[in-house]
């Protein structure tokens, strides 16, 4: 985790002290030129400085100890200092919008009086600040993926779109320089669009961290493979992961194995589990639920495969934790049903009287899970 830290506070250093070099320029140069979107476009980049600023604090609270009242560690604050940043370029995105619209109409009125007159010195500025913005994009991005941060993936994607922003702002510049055409206030209402729209789909994004998103299906995979792979485990399954920020994850999983193990047999193995996935996957596993599966019935393993048939005219996505006693009279297992399925609730109770029927002897013990992970 501390590496992890030392990456985020190296990377937004050094962003937050080139942009803010990088704006500065870029006001001259707006200044120089009259160039309303190169003043935008430092605007914008003066922006990313305060993105900066909020991911570098945000990292720094999100590694602080675990305590008595947040027992599960700080690192969802991360998902709120995105949230800001999000918040942020929703205001910058109004307001530029707002104040590049207004511009706009007034060019619209009086073209001439709002025209850029771009000098050399101006358009090496320009040069000059989109290429290093663009690096440093690319190298948050790396930054960002390497250790899976969201507010430094949202601030190479910032650095990016200014890259962009500052590319479509020199090709308007040698565009006015060759034909006298000016889309200089055109491309103030595009950037501020895009600026307002990246805020948007951040938002959203950050809202569906923090409400708890789905598992990635890569590793969700690879936990249930290297706990079924373990001698005396016969499947994996039910595996749920709560989130606690960015890589700290706790859960639980339900685990198959045979009727015959003993406790201190079972005791042995759970133990192993948990140390396994946290030392290869940085997971702790709180709880792991227990399935006996029949050893050596062949009567239970024949009436599995009927009770799978049969369950998949139910539109059942899987069936687990199958246990039969022929000498209590009882069997019992779930059901896995797919969230898309807005009939599930009323096919299970369906599917239920339907095995009681076909086994009116026996005591059904039915659960119904759904796919919370693949």
């Amino acid at each position: 985790m501390d590496n992890r830290k030392n990456i985020v506070i190296k990377a937004s250093v050094f962003n937050i002290l080139a942009t803010a070099i990088m704006a500065s320029a870029k006001v001259v140069a707006g200044v120089l030129s009259s160039s309303s979107a190169m003043i935008m476009d430092a605007v914008s980049y003066y922006s990313d400085v305060l993105v900066a600023l909020v991911v570098l604090v945000g990292v720094v609270l999100a590694h602080k100890e675990a305590d008595q009242k947040h027992p599960f560690g700080y690192g969802r604050i991360e998902y709120i200092s995105t949230m800001l940043i999000a918040l942020f370029l929703l205001y910058t995105g109004v307001q530029s919008l707002v104040g590049a619209m207004q511009g706009l109409i007034a060019w619209m009125e009086a073209p001439l009086d709002y025209d850029p007159s771009y000098s050399a010195a101006s358009i090496f500025i320009l040069v000059l600040t989109l290429v290093i913005k663009y690096v440093i994009g690319l190298y948050l991005k790396k930054k960002g993926t390497q250790i899976k941060s969201d507010g430094l993936m949202a601030a190479a994607g910032s650095a990016i779109k200014k890259a962009q922003f500052s590319f479509a702002t020199l090709f308007i510049a040698l565009l006015f320089i060759l034909t006298g055409f000016s889309a200089d206030k055109i491309l103030s209402v595009v950037i501020a669009i895009f600026v307002l729209k990246a805020g948007i789909m951040l938002l959203l994004k950050t809202v569906g961290n923090i409400l708890g998103k789905r598992i990635a299906p890569e590793l969700s995979s690879q936990v249930k493979k290297a706990i079924a792979s373990m001698e005396g485990v016969n499947g994996a399954y039910d595996l749920i992961l709560h989130n606690y920020g960015p890589d700290n994850y706790q859960g639980s999983v339900h685990i198959e194995v045979d009727d015959a193990m003993t406790l201190p047999q079972l005791d042995t193995l759970q133990r192993k589990i948990v140390n396994k996935i946290y030392t290869e996957y940085g997971i702790i596993l709180t709880g792991i639920g227990i399935y006996a599966s029949n050893s050596s019935q062949q009567e239970a393993l024949d009436e599995l495969v009927r009770i799978r048939a049969l369950a998949k005219e139910y539109e059942v996505m899987a069936v687990h934790g199958f246990y039969m006693n022929p000498q209590e009279k009882e069997i019992s297992f779930d059901v896995v049903y797919s969230f898309e399925h807005r009939e599930r609730k009323k096919r299970f109770e369906e599917l239920k009287t339907e095995i009681k029927s076909r086994y009116p002897e026996y005591e059904i013990t039915m659960g119904m899970d759904l796919n919370y992970s693949d």
